[in-house]
């Protein structure tokens, strides 16, 4: 037994030691720092930068979702051909949101989760029951945020995360305006509904005119 725990905790050890160099190693060879440090200077967006925003301030969100577009900086927005911009509102799962905690509607009978119902798809169960469990873990996830104030960071989340990767994606337009980037859609609904001035969120693309606005809204924490 003695053997067995020493064993668990040397390769903790190991772990530990081997994700911390490979972090050290996605800090210095991820591609896109590479071409933004030699394009944009050092204080260039890199991949999976945090930075904190006004969810409030959020115009639309940006259609598809991109995760390789995370700290690219580009010279249009949207940066392709496909992308479309809709209103907040307009998005699925955070329009079931606001639906939900806004006008008291039950999950279930939102509009996105009733017409997965209807058809008989998804992955909640396909009942109006499973739907309303699966989705209560939400109101458990507003009530811990509202309480705490804050929306935490992926690494308070997940020790080992990379920077900020797979927090709430927002790209940056050239005049500063945010755009959410169809991720993190049900933690920016929170943010939202609790009325939380600041958030963290993962860097999407970042307009060439918007480096210094960028800069602003960088957290090295």
């Amino acid at each position: 037994m003695i053997k067995d725990i020493t064993r668990k905790i040397l390769r903790a050890d190991i772990d530990d030691s081997l994700m911390a160099n490979v972090r050290i190693l996605r800090n210095f060879l991820h591609p896109t720092d590479l071409r933004n440090r030699v394009l944009y200077g050092p204080d260039a967006p890199r991949y999976g930068d945090r930075i904190l925003i006004d969810p409030r301030l959020v115009k639309g969100v940006m259609m598809p979702r991109k995760l390789f577009l995370s700290g690219q900086v580009v010279e249009s927005f949207p940066p392709t051909a496909e992308a479309r911009i809709i209103p907040l509102r307009e998005h699925p799962k955070i329009g079931a949101c606001l639906e939900h905690w806004g006008k008291g509607v039950p999950w279930s009978k939102t509009k996105y989760l009733s017409s997965i119902i209807a058809a008989g798809k998804g992955k909640y169960g396909g009942t109006p029951e499973r739907v309303d469990a699966h989705w209560s873990q939400y109101d458990r996830m507003l009530d811990v945020v509202k309480r705490e104030g804050r929306l935490r960071r992926r690494a308070q989340i997940y020790r080992r995360n990379f920077r900020e990767q797979r927090g709430i994606l927002v790209h940056i337009d050239k005049d500063g305006s945010l755009y959410q980037g169809n991720s993190g859609n049900r933690r920016f609904a929170i943010a939202l509904v609790a009325g939380l001035p600041v958030i963290p969120a993962q860097v999407g693309c970042v307009h060439v005119e918007a480096l210094e606005k960028f800069k602003a809204l960088r957290c090295t924490r």
